[in-house]
């Protein structure tokens, strides 16, 4: 295991990390993802698959997500939340490389590649990094936390067989990325495979209650930093004219985030930016994915500020390692996006079919809080049984008057009364 040394910015002790360590200025953030408007949106005519066919080309199909791609998927895809249908089926590479045996790991065996991961050590980021090692890759895993990086390193090397090297930065810090390339370069790390997981939240009313140096933090985090290191590592691949990017988007990529503004903000533009390179590398053998995983059961929510939304109730349906799974296939298959589960594709669907301030509206509904909404159903069901009731009552006495006449009629509301 190497390690290389850490780095914190001069703010460290107030708290501004990044990924798993960077909330409310002095708290831990989370790896990702949001927003679970299944359950509140409108029937939009079928489900959609947006697990087509591995292609061996860098082609992207634009129609992925959009009406034709919209098709009635089979009971059992249905049930599965966390399967991507076909693409989970999907490994390895089409000509996977040799294993060759790793120093001091008898029995175990590394397949010569390595993947830096940013955010690696908790949540998406974690998991990815546990499907990456239990491919036999060897890894870069980047984050603020070292103790506990080198203690998921040692045990990669010792489970699996793979080199594993920390690297110790704070992503909020502009200098990061190129400091981390630097690292990584006076080592002879070479990354085959570059997967900007490393992200952030905040919640609340941009106006007057979100925290500016927090937003401007996350953008740095989610987007800026996700820029820069694909830059600077993008350069080695196009002179091999091979690699691999994974680009951690969201649902939110495609629908706006009311009391999430700037975080959906970065994500939409992390999906812009991986659909635009994609296209400018379709002459090569570099492939970008971007994983757009809905609400997951990590602590996004309450590294955000969000706990006591509706939001993340609905967030336990998905689990980080379902969406590590499906992330990590998608990339080898060389697709240009996945969202996993039947729910996550239904929001994507519905963020090219519906009118944004339908879709802005749904968020909003999902960001209020818990109580107050189960309260409010509450309500709305005793005037409902009242209303019943009423009506009811209205019936029978009608009833009644058509049998008896009006003398009946007046009897029988005598009666009621």
């Amino acid at each position: 295991m190497k390690q290389i040394s850490k780095h914190y910015s001069p703010d460290e002790m107030g708290g501004n990390g990044t990924n798993e360590e960077h909330s409310q200025l002095n708290e831990p953030v989370a790896d990702y993802e949001i927003m679970n408007i299944g359950a509140l949106m409108p029937e939009v005519g079928g489900t959609l698959d947006a697990d087509m066919t591995a292609q061996p080309d860098n082609s992207s199909d634009p129609d992925e997500f959009g009406l034709e791609a919209i098709t009635a998927m089979t009971d059992q895809e249905v049930g599965e939340t966390a399967t991507v249908g076909s693409i989970d089926n999907v490994g390895l590479p089409i000509n996977p490389p040799q294993a060759v045996s790793s120093p001091g790991s008898a029995g175990k065996q590394s397949n010569g590649k390595t993947a830096l991961i940013t955010g690696a050590s908790s949540g998406i980021g974690r998991e990815l990094a546990n499907v990456f090692a239990g491919e036999g890759y060897n890894l870069i895993l980047v984050s603020r936390s070292e103790d506990s990086l080198q203690q998921i390193a040692q045990d990669y090397e010792e489970q699996f067989g793979v080199q594993a090297t920390v690297i110790s930065r704070d992503l909020a810090d502009q200098s990061a990325p190129e400091e981390i390339f630097a690292e990584t370069q006076s080592q002879g790390l070479q990354v085959d495979v570059l997967v900007n997981n490393a992200g952030m939240g905040e919640y609340g009313l941009f106006a007057t209650e979100s925290n500016l140096e927090k937003e401007l933090d996350l953008i740095q985090i989610n987007s800026v930093s996700l820029v820069h290191l694909t830059k600077l590592y993008l350069k080695d691949m196009i002179a091999r004219n091979e690699g691999k990017i994974l680009l951690l988007g969201s649902v939110a990529s495609v629908i706006p985030h009311p009391m999430m503004a700037i975080y959906g903000a970065t994500k939409a533009f992390n999906y812009s930016f991986g659909e635009a390179l994609r296209n400018e590398l379709k002459d090569t053998n570099i492939t970008v994915t971007v994983l757009m995983p809905p609400p997951t059961d990590n602590d996004f929510f309450n590294k955000a500020g969000a706990s006591h939304t509706v939001a993340q109730e609905l967030a336990h349906s998905m689990t980080p390692a379902e969406v590590a799974k499906a992330g990590y296939d998608a990339l080898i298959a060389g697709k240009d996006k996945i969202a996993p589960g039947f729910s996550a594709k239904l929001q994507v669907a519905s963020g090219f079919i519906l009118p944004d301030a339908v879709n802005a509206q749904n968020i909003r509904n999902l960001m209020k809080d818990y109580n107050e909404v189960k309260q409010e159903k509450k309500k709305t069901l005793t005037v409902a049984v009242a209303v019943g009731a009423v009506l009811l009552g209205g019936w029978w006495i009608l009833t009644r008057s058509q049998n008896t006449g009006t003398n009946g009629a007046v009897a029988a509301y005598n009666k009621v009364r």
